[in-house]
């Protein structure tokens, strides 16, 4: 093709619509496998991380099992020194503690027993009036209808009735509320007393 410009004629290649589509497609084409290279490695990786983390929680079973497993065996070998009168303990009820919590603490790390909660860990909350908690003057105030008498009963309130109740000062009243029941024991650990 020949073009005028000025007094002198310029050639230009044939522009060809169907040059510049096989350079689109395959500019296309490459950025498919860039993404499909990208996603394979990236399932790779994830497969790597999966696997590691398999073989990591799998010696620690063995270690647990393992310590668990030397546990039973001295506890074994002390209660048969004990049944054979060979030595007697000097406080056989601390002992008598201390054997329970052991066998306790070898099925709790072990990974093949279910997991039970020993009587020493187990946290029994103070149960006690309301009227006689110790409340700032505002909260007690705005508590006064509150139909719960004992803290047992204040502890299965909600939060969202707090709210309903209290109104306005709802998340001041949750928090004191929930602060004083953690003091007498009560699990609170799961309660969000943030705004």
């Amino acid at each position: 093709m020949q073009m005028y410009v000025g007094s002198h004629i310029t050639e230009f290649a044939p522009y060809s619509l169907e040059s510049e589509r096989a350079s689109r497609l395959d500019n296309e084409c490459r950025a498919r496998q860039k993404v499909s290279a990208e996603s394979r490695r990236t399932i790779v990786k994830e497969k790597k991380e999966i696997e590691e983390t398999r073989r990591t929680e799998l010696m620690a079973f063995i270690k647990s099992w393992e310590t668990s497993q030397r546990i039973r065996n001295y506890l074994d070998t002390v209660e048969k020194t004990l049944e054979k009168k060979e030595v007697a303990p000097s406080k056989p009820e601390e002992f008598a503690l201390w054997l329970d919590w052991a066998h306790w603490y070898a099925d709790d790390i072990c990974p093949l027993t279910q997991p039970r909660l020993h009587n020493e860990s187990v946290e029994v909350p103070e149960n006690c009036l309301v009227a006689d908690i110790d409340l700032t003057s505002s909260t007690r105030e705005a508590m006064q209808g509150f139909p719960e008498t004992t803290t047992d009963e204040l502890f299965r309130v909600i939060k969202d009735e707090f709210r309903n109740r209290c109104h306005h000062a709802h998340w001041s009243i949750y928090q004191e509320v929930t602060l004083v029941q953690e003091g007498l024991g009560y699990d609170v650990s799961q309660r969000n007393t943030g705004y």
